[in-house]
């Protein structure tokens, strides 16, 4: 995905060439109510994941997802209402790749959350798609946001055992 939300494939033979994927008209506008937005590989989906509104997410707003179909010519965004067996992870510098994780529910997560971390705080924010953004006991104001920082994290790794 490039900045204007254009989607690529890149073909490895017979020779090297990336080639942009066709989105109707429509989905066009709903690739652009995400103000901040994350696209995720998510087992046999691939998935536009964020929020709507302004560049950055606080109490209150909501996480949406739409699955691309490919089924269609041209392709179109299908919104996606629950995750399913999955939790999504995401991070604050916007050249981290989040990742999905099936089976949450081994490592003692949640089904249907996204998680994300930002490296000023010590601790995740995890939000179920669908449903607005709360705060805490410790803090009732929660902001989100993403930049390029000096250093490049998180960088996620998932474990074989947290694949299957």
């Amino acid at each position: 995905m490039d900045a204007e939300r254009n989607i690529f494939t890149v073909h490895l033979s017979p020779l090297i060439h990336i080639q942009e994927i066709a989105v109707s008209f429509e989905e066009r506008v709903i690739r652009w109510r995400l103000g901040i937005a994350w696209l995720v590989a998510c087992t046999d989906m691939l998935l536009l994941v964020g929020c709507q509104g302004s560049s950055y997410v606080r109490t209150g707003q909501t996480f949406e997802a739409f699955r691309l179909d490919l089924s269609t010519e041209p392709a179109t965004w299908v919104k996606v209402d629950i995750l399913q067996n999955r939790a999504i992870f995401l991070g604050s510098d916007e050249r981290s790749q989040p990742f999905c994780c099936m089976n949450p529910e081994r490592w003692g997560g949640k089904s249907n959350c996204l998680y994300y971390y930002t490296n000023n705080r010590k601790n995740w924010t995890a939000v179920e798609l669908g449903e607005p953004l709360k705060g805490h006991a410790s803090n009732t104001s929660i902001f989100m946001f993403t930049s390029c920082f000096t250093m490049l994290i998180p960088m996620w790794v998932v474990p074989s055992m947290f694949s299957s």
